[in-house]
């Protein structure tokens, strides 16, 4: 993970916006309030890499709308899906 803001909202819910990078390059992930309450614990540890799950969409960039995180090894039921299925928004 190269970046994580969490910044205030007027609505008072939490959104959170990384930046994670791989070979390929960076991504921009959105995780929403719904999401964050599921799987926010995800965000703050240092367990491996990270699996996103969610909506493409390539507006100001390649980017996801987080569905649900996970890290490989870390024993969410994400870093264990074998096959990568991608939505484009």
């Amino acid at each position: 993970m190269v970046a994580k803001r969490q910044p205030p909202t007027l609505s008072g819910k939490r959104v959170v916006f990384l930046t994670l990078f791989d070979e390929t390059g960076l991504l921009n992930v959105t995780v929403w309030d719904r999401v964050y309450r599921q799987y926010g614990g995800v965000v703050y540890r240092d367990e491996g890499p990270m699996v996103v799950e969610g909506v493409v969409t390539r507006r100001h960039g390649l980017s996801v709308i987080a569905d649900r995180l996970a890290t490989i090894g870390g024993g969410d039921d994400v870093g264990r899906v074998a096959a990568h299925a991608y939505r484009y928004g």
